[in-house]
């Protein structure tokens, strides 16, 4: 997507009246409802216009043709937050729109600059319905429409020869065969399917980020580990474009309990798909799309487990799991995604993924009085413990613990730990927080 200059974006500020790229709009509010489902049909009908267009938010129109730079206060402002704009639109659209908010001074008043790119191979089109309840519903965007501009400059849906002419001729020189496909299924009233799914998107990078992270572990590699992932349900390729703020937000969410979680102090490498950092024992990922996904390998795949307190024999490395060790890591992924949760859309959902391998015939083990006696008779008899949720944002946000413990509690059942209960757990994870979980 084009970056533009200061001085361009005064030019759009300045610009008299609206166009076929360009739109003004008054004083508003990213709400999340009414005002951004109004504000998206616009974006649907620049991203379906050739060279897409620009939103100046801050203009009132006093008469026809006739406008006013009004500018916004600074809560209005913050409200347009690029990450937050587009994971609110593209939760509702398919394929993802490319967009910016640029905010602007003019004059000594704020603006924000609302870029919107041109599709990249097929049209738009809104996937989820927006209405208002009353008698009738409100429709403000209608599921199975594509949004265009019109001649009068009016965002509104395709119904016209010349404009499905128009949008054809734009596709016609990016993928001429997948646009007849569509419309060929338009025609035939069959429903129009994206290439891939969000979904299979988000597997395919998964399996790349994984594969990467192999290499970068090396010989750990081979050794049984803790994969732990999550990702927004719905896919945008570009949530953030520089790596420098991939760390930042790394860096912001980090929990440092008991060390840091994930590990990025020590640095990071850049890759195609996103940031890569390696500490030790642990790797982790995280991709401009906002997947985030973390290796921890056993310790006790290197080490014999050596009772501190039990006169008992020692247990083979490869072939015991230490209570403490496991348990924090998993309480530190949780809040991390809980804290990290907070960059996402609240009406967005995430998925999280906590997988642990290889299991089989392990022992469950304490190297602390308080936790009490796990005996290594009791062994794990499943090969391998996967968790898949998907979640809604707000969940995770006020109540991960409750994630976090039904998590626990059924890697926990996999060893016989029946002592173990949900409530056990939940105080736990509060000793965590409170910096006690250790003592």
């Amino acid at each position: 997507m084009t970056t533009h200059t200061p001085d361009e974006l005064i030019r759009f500020v300045e610009a008299a009246g609206e166009s076929s790229n360009i739109d003004a709009k008054g004083p508003m509010e990213w709400d999340g409802g009414e005002a951004s489902a109004g504000l998206t049909k616009d974006i649907l009908s620049f991203a379906n216009s050739r060279d897409g267009g620009v939103i100046v938010i801050g203009k009132d129109e006093v008469s026809p043709g006739s406008f006013t730079l009004t500018g916004l206060t600074s809560d209005q402002a913050d409200s347009f937050e690029t990450t937050k704009v587009a994971t609110w639109v593209n939760n509702k659209v398919a394929p993802s729109v490319n967009l910016v908010c640029y905010r602007v001074q003019h004059d000594g008043n704020e603006f924000i600059v609302l870029t919107v790119a041109e599709f990249d191979d097929v049209p738009v089109i809104c996937t989820k319905q927006y209405e208002l309840t009353g008698k009738p519903a409100k429709v403000v965007l209608r599921k199975g429409t594509i949004y265009v501009r019109t001649a009068n400059a009016e965002s509104a849906p395709l119904s016209s020869i010349e404009d499905l002419r128009t949008l054809i001729g734009i596709a016609t020189t990016k993928k001429a065969d997948q646009m007849l496909s569509m419309f060929q299924a338009m025609m035939k009233g069959h429903p129009i399917l994206s290439e891939q799914s969000d979904e299979e998107i988000w597997s395919a990078q998964f399996k790349a980020v994984q594969s990467d992270l192999d290499s970068t572990l090396g010989e750990q590699a081979h050794l049984g580990r803790w994969v732990m992932s999550f990702r927004p349900r719905t896919y945008q390729a570009e949530r953030w474009e520089e790596a420098a703020e991939l760390k930042s937000l790394v860096e912001k969410h980090a929990v440092r309990i008991r060390d840091e979680f994930p590990g990025i102090r020590y640095g990071y490498h850049v890759q195609e798909w996103g940031i890569c950092s390696h500490e030790l024992q642990d790797v982790f990922g995280l991709t401009r799309s906002g997947l985030f996904l973390a290796n921890r390998v056993f310790r006790e795949d290197t080490e014999s487990f050596k009772s501190p307190w039990q006169k008992k024999p020692d247990v083979p490395q490869g072939q015991w799991m230490e209570f403490q060790w496991n348990m924090a890591q998993v309480i530190e992924f949780f809040m991390f995604l809980a804290r990290f949760c907070h960059e996402f859309d609240p009406e967005e959902e995430v998925t999280y993924e906590v997988t642990v391998s290889p299991l089989g015939n392990r022992s469950l083990v304490s190297l602390s009085l308080q936790i009490g006696i796990f005996g290594a008779h009791s062994q794990c008899r499943a090969k391998f413990f996967r968790r898949n949720q998907t979640v809604a944002v707000e969940t995770l946000r006020s109540a991960w613990e409750d994630e976090c413990a039904r998590t626990l509690l059924r890697f926990f059942e996999l060893f016989d730990s029946h002592r173990i209960q949900l409530e056990k757990i939940q105080k736990w994870i509060e000793r965590f927080k409170d910096r006690t979980f250790w003592r």
